[in-house]
């Protein structure tokens, strides 16, 4: 097909292609640049994606066969909504950076199971930085449940000026925000999340912690968590 398609002189662009039906063709609609390694961004996907349940996430065709996972920030129909991070500088934050509106690619999506747990108990996620991508979808849910009010937040990052939590909703009512090399705004706490979640008054049988972010950052959580009993932990690693 190569060579006939070469013979023919033939510039059809890869989006014209048959795709297997778990992935779909892509198109960038949207980019906005939140810090100055943190991107908003928005595909246009070849059909309404029906199938998707708030905390997974897609993997991207960045180029060169690479393939890259990030976890989905909304779904509206056949628009998808990624927060990514391009601080490693590989392929994928390479993609991200230089992509504009108009740019196309591959996703396949949904993928993962890491979701919400169904449970009467309340609820505190745990995020840094674009950890918080999955909780955003789930924090749309609990508001259609009207059980956001009873949720928690605890976002950790470097400076203010890496708070992305932002201008974001919606948010659970109560959002206690940590800076770990500047201080913090008022009503957040000097340090980092672990130091907010070793103050948090909490029943450990009627809780449940959602954490996502680094491997360390998770890691660090999850054995502080338990040390003070908690039972109901979901992870997600970056």
């Amino acid at each position: 097909m190569i060579q006939v398609a070469l013979k023919r002189g033939s510039t059809a662009p890869a989006a014209t292609a048959a795709l297997p039906e778990e992935k779909r063709h892509a198109v960038l609609v949207a980019k906005k640049q939140l810090t100055p390694t943190i991107w908003d961004i928005t595909f246009q996907i070849d059909g309404a994606l029906t199938a998707y349940a708030p905390g997974q996430f897609a993997r991207m065709h960045v180029g060169q066969g690479e393939w890259r996972d990030y976890s989905i920030a909304g779904v509206d129909s056949e628009a998808v909504r990624f927060l990514i991070s391009t601080r490693t500088g590989g392929d994928g934050s390479h993609f991200i950076e230089s992509a504009s509106v108009g740019t196309r690619t591959e996703i396949e999506l949904p993928l993962g199971e890491y979701t919400l747990v169904e449970s009467p108990r309340n609820k505190v996620f745990v995020a840094t930085g674009t950890g918080l991508t999955p909780f955003l979808p789930m924090f749309g849910a609990l508001a259609q449940q009207e059980r956001l009010g009873e949720a928690a937040l605890i976002f950790g990052c470097k400076t203010v000026a890496e708070d992305i939590t932002t201008g974001m909703a919606p948010l659970p009512a109560q959002v206690t925000r940590c800076v770990s090399r500047e201080p913090a705004p008022a009503g957040g706490v000097q340090g980092r999340v672990t130091d907010a979640l070793a103050r948090l008054a909490f029943d450990p049988a009627d809780t449940d912690f959602y954490v996502c972010g680094s491997s360390a950052m998770v890691t660090d959580c999850k054995a502080l968590l338990e040390r003070r009993g908690a039972v109901h932990v979901f992870i997600e690693s970056y």
